[in-house]
């Protein structure tokens, strides 16, 4: 069976700095809100950590707060200054297509030689950037700054890898080149595959740290109540809070479980059949705080059939690919009522979708 070609995605723009490319502008606000995340959290953690010093709770959750605290602000020093001097290059400079070579690659980075330099960037998980770079043979480039600093994009994918200028190393060992897998089945493309498998996983990400939270204030303050007792107000005042913050808890994991748990059959849909590509209009739509949105729009098949179609949960990736190629390629024959995989072959870029009853142009 002859291999599937990969399919035709969007590219960077090159007419304006890099910032104001729509996809990667939408990913570095997403970047952005991961940080005041933490950054939230580090001021929670640090007015538990005064409220139980200025109530004299030498206990074993006053260790723990202080250790939470300690990794949070350890996680800003690390990403913070990465992330602004990203920023700064994307401001000053275009997106320009550099041909790379894969040199090297380990579980958390991969080395490319680009304009007769080595650079180091970040893997994504599931060994992905470094497979789009090999087989599109290019990465699109910021810099490198001056002191070394360069951002890259790949095709497709919206996310920008913050990396660096390196010296080249010994005894490199260039990853093997794979194949684009047959036009049976949508999931016989391995890199398609495994990014189907890392988009599985990572639902749990999404469902469970609603009871994780809820679980680690629960032992700060049990281990507080049991070391001021029960009689005490800030006893009191505690299981009072644990018993109206569970069930909030709760309902946001149930309401996550819902919402993200199709997500799981990501692997088994894209067995459904071959890749069909269909024309795409979408309806306006906003991301939402996650990064992701529900967008939906009309899909023209090719024997003309019109069918509304919606993307639950779709990520930035999807829709900026959407919105720039037009098009979009399905994963089986598409059925009102049913779930389906769409995405484009040959590159991570994945999503749901579900169908309604169309009609036949006249």
């Amino acid at each position: 069976m002859q291999p599937i070609p990969p399919a035709v995605v969007a590219q960077p723009v090159t007419d304006r700095p890099a910032i104001e490319d729509p996809r990667a502008a939408a990913i570095q606000t997403y970047l952005r809100n991961l940080l005041i995340t933490p950054a939230l959290a580090l001021m929670l953690a640090g007015a538990v950590w005064l409220l139980f010093t200025a109530l004299d709770l030498d206990t074993g959750a006053l260790r723990v707060v202080l250790g939470l605290l300690l990794l949070l602000l350890g996680l800003l020093i690390q990403h913070g200054p990465v992330l602004r001097r990203s920023r700064d290059l994307m401001r000053a400079e275009h997106w320009r297509p550099v041909p790379v070579t894969v040199l090297d690659r380990t579980a958390s980075h991969f080395l490319v030689e680009a304009d007769g330099v080595c650079l180091r960037f970040p893997e994504v998980r599931g060994g992905i950037a470094h497979r789009v770079a090999q087989r599109t043979g290019r990465l699109w480039l910021v810099g490198p700054s001056p002191a070394g600093a360069v951002v890259a994009m790949l095709d497709g994918f919206g996310a920008p890898l913050s990396g660096r200028r390196v010296g080249r190393p010994a005894n490199l060992m260039p990853p093997a080149e794979e194949s684009f897998g047959s036009a049976g089945v949508a999931g016989d493309d391995p890199l398609v595959a495994a990014w189907a498998e890392v988009s599985s996983r990572a639902v749990r990400y999404r469902v469970w740290p609603h009871l994780g939270a809820f679980a680690l204030v629960a032992l700060i303050f049990l281990d507080a109540w049991l070391s001021q007792g029960a009689e005490t107000i800030f006893g009191v005042v505690g299981l009072v809070a644990l018993a109206v913050f569970f069930p909030i808890q709760l309902r946001g994991h149930y309401a996550a479980k819902r919402r993200y748990q199709p997500w799981t059959r990501l692997p088994e849909l894209l067995q459904a059949g071959p890749w069909q590509a269909v024309g795409i209009s979408l309806a306006p739509w906003q991301p939402g705080r996650g990064g992701h949105a529900d967008a939906h729009g009309v899909v023209r098949l090719a024997d003309g059939t019109d069918l509304p179609i919606q993307l639950p949960e779709a990520n930035l990736d999807l829709i900026g690919n959407i919105q720039q190629v037009q098009g979009l390629w399905i994963a089986g024959d598409p059925e009102p009522g049913k779930l389906f995989a769409v995405g484009y072959p040959g590159f991570p870029i994945l999503g749901l979708a579900t169908f309604s009853q169309g009609m036949r142009p006249v």
